[in-house]
């Protein structure tokens, strides 16, 4: 029925809980977090977000690590089939990060957000998971083992 149907489409729209993990030093120190903010069940959509706070280990690797690892949570555990995040368009790192792991510019909100007394671009980047040239990379580079 198109009660049914809306109904249906209705949930789907709504954001879901997520899950957030955190990120440390090899000696334990926090440094931020990467995660899922919200999933869209129906569509197996993922909207992924991440912080790493501490501005002495930007470009360390550690957002890299993280994401790759995100991503296969994201693409394996959680068998989402799209995956995909906002960030300003001035943070040059995490642009240069998103595109070598392989996602792909989508969209860009001009003067969206305010920042230090400017108004800045907010570029939007997505996955899809068959997309997803990384996964053999961030298997060797993190040692873990390839699911059968």
């Amino acid at each position: 029925s198109v009660d049914r149907e809306h109904h249906e489409w209705f949930e789907s729209t709504q954001p879901h809980t997520g899950v957030a993990f955190g990120v440390q030093t090899k000696d334990g120190k926090p440094l931020g977090y990467f995660g899922i903010n919200w999933i869209t069940h129906p569509s197996r959509i993922a909207n992924l977000g991440a912080v790493i706070g501490e501005p002495e280990y930007w470009g360390g690797g550690y957002g890299t690590d993280a994401l790759l690892l995100l991503l296969d949570y994201t693409f394996d555990m959680l068998d989402m089939r799209r995956a995909w995040l906002i960030t300003m368009g001035l943070n040059v790192r995490v642009i240069r990060q998103m595109e070598r792991i392989g996602f792909v510019l989508e969209g860009r909100q001009r003067d969206a957000t305010y920042v230090d007394g400017q108004w800045v671009d907010v570029v939007m980047y997505g996955l899809m998971r068959e997309e997803w040239p990384g996964r053999a990379e961030m298997i060797e580079r993190l040692g873990l083992k390839a699911k059968s």
